[in-house]
């Protein structure tokens, strides 16, 4: 069952992550992001999030694995990895959070009219090196405003 569940981590988030990596400025996507069906990933993420945590603390995880000792130390939480549950609902927190990750760098990335090819390859490594992909974009966002400065210095001469 859990493999089933691991398998929809990918399936959910990979139409989502194809428009935000191909198709960027297209207006299909500019569409589906501009609506509430945007949210359906999160909602379907959430709730296998939910299910997961709540089946594995059901399903005979007890209180003892996730006591302060092991959340509080590297060797600590290593030791949980040897729980399929627990590993599962980290991957769905994961691949959620860099999902939003996504969705934070296409809406602002569309206020700055950045290119469809720039915003594609920060979304592709947000997708599968969230953090890196949130420096590259952090990078662009520091460009873009020091161009806008100098174009308004430009202007004011």
């Amino acid at each position: 069952m859990l493999d089933t569940l691991f398998l929809l981590t990918f399936i959910i988030p990979a139409p989502f992550w194809f428009f935000l990596i191909f198709l960027p400025n297209r207006q299909i996507t500019r569409r589906l992001f501009a609506t509430s069906y945007s949210h359906i990933g999160f909602l379907a993420l959430g709730a296998l999030y939910l299910f997961v945590l709540v089946g594995g603390v059901v399903g005979g995880v007890s209180a003892s694995t996730f006591a302060a000792d092991k959340l509080t130390s590297l060797s600590g939480l290593t030791s949980l990895a040897t729980n399929q549950a627990f590993v599962l609902t980290l991957w769905l927190h994961l691949v959620t959070m860099d999902l939003a990750g996504g969705f934070f760098i296409y809406r602002s990335a569309q206020d700055m009219h950045m290119g469809g090819f720039t915003i594609g390859v920060i979304e592709f490594f947000t997708l599968l090196l969230g953090p890196v992909g949130m420096l590259m974009f952090a990078l662009m966002r520091v460009l873009y405003g020091m161009r806008k400065r100098m174009e308004a210095a430009k202007l004011e001469q």
